[in-house]
């Protein structure tokens, strides 16, 4: 019997200590009046209620639902049943806070003192949040799916209309390959004709097409070698970019001259006067890659060296020319197997202009020397035959002559004649009446001295050496402020300036400047493509240039200002000017 007893009292101590450590909310009703008269202390740490706050309440009071009569069908069912488990959601009231949402069971216990009634609360806000989170991953899920399902379709049509092109591409391409075969044997039949046809005819219908597509191309090789010139560039690159320029201009002499070659109708381009010493170094430059990178290649040690004995001027073609001793150039590469000597000598005989190319090559037997000029004859293994005819056909077209002087193994010595012009009185007059130069002949800028103001390092030194090339004293500035300084401080004959600089630019630099001295000549320079300025003839500049200079562009402008703005009185007047100046300072 007391074992039995025991046994009650662990019973009630455990059901105690069940109902004070719940995580569950735990409310006791008074099974008749089915009022709370107990809570466990999770309930009251949920509610916020102590449970004294909480005793005699209804349990609608505390919980309840979006139905009025929710917990009375609860309450109705534990009374038929003794127990009840709802899956519908409830909210727990709670004091200044969101309501919580909850899951309630209730039971109706028998007890000593009579029947009670367990309701038990269980939080399921966490339970809440991560069915939302799983719905949530769900409708991402299905969105992903729906996408990838929706690309996989696309990427199926794709292929699919892929192997529809490709089965077309087939058929066409099975179509092209007979019609290729055709075409090839038309071409056979073309060539066997052909054959038959005379060489030079030949020639001629190869040329045409060729020339045509060489214009083309150099279309665009003569306009980017003509920007790029235009642009701040050092010595080296200059030599490169007009290198560039002049190969491309060669090139189209030579298309100009293949055409003549085989009759094609063609303008005649007029002659012009060439300093044959700057000729002749133009073609050893442009055919250094010959003479000195590819024989280095080929294992071979040549130099090459010009000898200056006069300095003569030619008028003609010096496009032709320079192709005519380039190739030369070549040939004497060519003839030397090893280590070898090219020299180039210019010098004059009575009335003609001599230029030899000489070597220390294989040198031509006497029947080489007489077929030499012949269309087609050649020696080299993968020659045309046409370089020398060629050339001999430019210098007869100049009024000159080639000579010929060779010996087999010991070297060979070519000599173009060149007719010298003589120098006309509208020769000698051109550059005096061009208005550069006085009637002594001494230019009209020598010893002019210039401020030139450029708030950029390259344009300013590049321009200056260029203004330095036409013999004027150059002084530079960096902006239009140092630029005032130095007028003040010192004394100068024009001022070129650049328009476009921060703080004083070139449009006011001018206008302060025609303050001081209204006479003063100024020309402002700009790099933009249009130059829109409301040039007031008191204090706007004289003249407007754009960049990228040209020498003798700039040279006229410059020449026309200084004699436009230079004052009767001369040497007088600017030392006036100078002394205005400090005064004004």
């Amino acid at each position: 019997m007391l074992e039995q007893l025991m046994d009650a009292r662990d019973l009630e101590v455990l059901a105690w200590r069940l109902f004070e450590e719940s995580n569950d909310a735990i409310f006791l009703l008074d099974a008749e009046t089915e009022r709370i008269w107990q809570a466990n202390p999770t309930a009251q740490r949920l509610t916020g209620l102590r449970w004294r706050a909480l005793r005699g309440r209804c349990l609608q009071d505390v919980i309840h639902s979006s139905s009025d009569d929710q917990i009375k069908r609860l309450l109705s069912a534990v009374r038929q049943t003794g127990f009840f488990h709802s899956q519908e959601e409830y909210l727990l009231q709670r004091c200044d806070t969101q309501p919580l949402p909850i899951n309630v069971s209730v039971s109706r216990v028998h007890a000593p003192s009579g029947q009670v009634g367990l309701v038990v609360a269980r939080d399921i806000s966490d339970r809440k949040r991560a069915e939302a989170t799983v719905r949530k991953f769900n409708e991402q899920l299905q969105a992903q799916v729906k996408l990838q399902t929706e690309q996989l379709s696309r990427a199926n049509e794709e292929l699919v209309q892929q192997i529809c092109t490709r089965e077309t591409a087939q058929q066409e391409l099975r179509q092209a390959n007979t019609r290729l075969r055709e075409v090839i044997g038309q071409l056979e039949r073309a060539r066997e004709q052909a054959i038959r046809r005379e060489r030079l005819h030949a020639l001629e219908q190869i040329a045409g097409g060729v020339a045509h597509d060489i214009n083309n191309s150099l279309s665009g090789v003569a306009a980017y070698s003509a920007l790029i010139l235009g642009k701040d560039l050092d010595s080296e690159t200059r030599g490169w970019a007009e290198g560039i320029r002049i190969t491309a201009g060669d090139i189209a002499g030579i298309v100009r001259r293949l055409r003549q070659f085989y009759g094609d109708a063609q303008e005649q381009h007029d002659h012009e006067s060439i300093d044959v010493v700057s000729l002749v170094q133009e073609a050893v430059q442009l055919s250094k890659p010959k003479w000195l990178d590819e024989s280095l290649r080929r294992r071979k040690a040549i130099t090459l060296s010009i000898r200056e004995e006069a300095a003569p001027l030619i008028v003609g073609d010096p496009s032709a020319l320079r192709s005519v001793l380039s190739n030369l150039i070549f040939n004497a590469v060519d003839a030397i197997a090893g280590q070898g000597q090219i020299t180039l000598r210019i010098a004059k005989r009575d009335s003609q202009a001599v230029i030899e190319v000489s070597d220390n090559g294989e040198g031509m037997s006497s029947e080489q020397q007489r077929r030499c000029l012949e269309p087609f004859y050649t020696t080299k293994s993968e020659g045309t035959g046409l370089g020398l005819s060629v050339c001999h056909g430019i210098v007869k077209a100049h009024g000159g002559q080639i000579e010929i002087e060779s010996t087999a193994a010991v070297g060979s010595t070519i000599r173009l004649l060149m007719p010298i012009p003589k120098l006309t009185r509208a020769t000698a007059c051109d550059a005096t009446d061009s208005g550069l130069m006085d009637s002594s002949g001494a230019s009209l800028l020598e010893g002019k001295t210039v401020l030139y103001v450029d708030d950029h390092q390259a344009a300013r030194q590049s321009t200056a050496a260029l203004l330095a090339s036409l013999g004027l004293t150059v002084d530079t500035a960096e902006d239009g402020s140092s630029g005032l300084a130095m007028f003040l401080e010192r004394s100068y004959d024009i001022l070129i300036t650049d328009m476009t600089m921060p703080g004083m630019d070139g449009l006011q630099l001018s206008s302060e400047i025609k303050r001081i001295n209204p006479d003063f000549p100024v020309l402002v320079i700009s790099g933009w493509l249009t130059i829109d300025v409301d040039n007031d003839p008191q204090t706007g500049p004289n003249n407007i240039l754009g960049k990228p200079l040209d020498g003798d562009e700039l040279a006229v402008k410059l020449t026309d200002l200084l004699r436009d703005c230079s004052p009767p009185g001369g040497a007088e007047m600017k030392a006036d000017r100078v002394c205005s100046r400090t005064k004004l300072g």
